[in-house]
């Protein structure tokens, strides 16, 4: 599926963020081919993992920065969103994760998120945006943990900032 298709398809499900999504959608009109690399401004496509377990959050600490959020990050050449979200939570986290039953009859992101990222002088990045595609997993517990990048933890949903409980909060709405 096109990546414009997989957003028609997401506003179709939530009609109520096409005004959000505007930036994303001109993008995509303007640059589509582009938006899979991280170099690509003002803004590219990343993948994010929700990994819900006992009403907590699995969580990374972002050593840049410097709060919780879900695991993900830049999606790699050749990846969809959702693999480059799928490699980003097991990456950073160590836990394998499959996806969510919600997924089994929808190929859209539960959430498509938009913020901003600053500067960053170290990677001679200036700042931008990134279109975050959001997916639904659960850790297999058929396979064993891996080594992970980041600290993470697991976070009661009443201890999430704002950003994370909107996308937990639409999780009522999903079933």
């Amino acid at each position: 599926m096109s990546i414009t298709n997989r957003i028609q398809s997401y506003i179709s499900l939530f009609p109520h963020e096409k005004k959000e999504l505007k930036p994303l959608i001109t993008h995509v009109q303007e640059n589509s081919d582009q938006l899979f690399e991280r170099t690509t401004l003002p803004g590219h496509i990343t993948g994010s993992g929700f990994v819900i377990q006992d009403q907590q959050l699995l969580c990374i600490y972002h050593p840049f920065l410097q709060r919780w959020f879900q695991p993900g990050g830049h999606v790699e050449k050749g990846e969809s969103s959702l693999q480059g979200a799928m490699r980003e939570v097991t990456e950073e986290t160590g836990f394998p994760v499959t996806l969510h039953p919600w997924h089994d009859s929808k190929d859209v992101p539960f959430d498509i998120d938009i913020h901003y990222i600053p500067a960053n002088q170290q990677k001679n990045m200036p700042g931008h945006y990134h279109y975050d595609f959001r997916y639904l997993f659960q850790v297999d517990s058929s396979k064993a943990s891996l080594p992970n990048e980041l600290d993470y933890a697991w976070v009661p949903f009443h201890q999430l900032d704002d950003d994370l409980m909107r996308a937990v909060g639409k999780l009522n709405a999903l079933k």
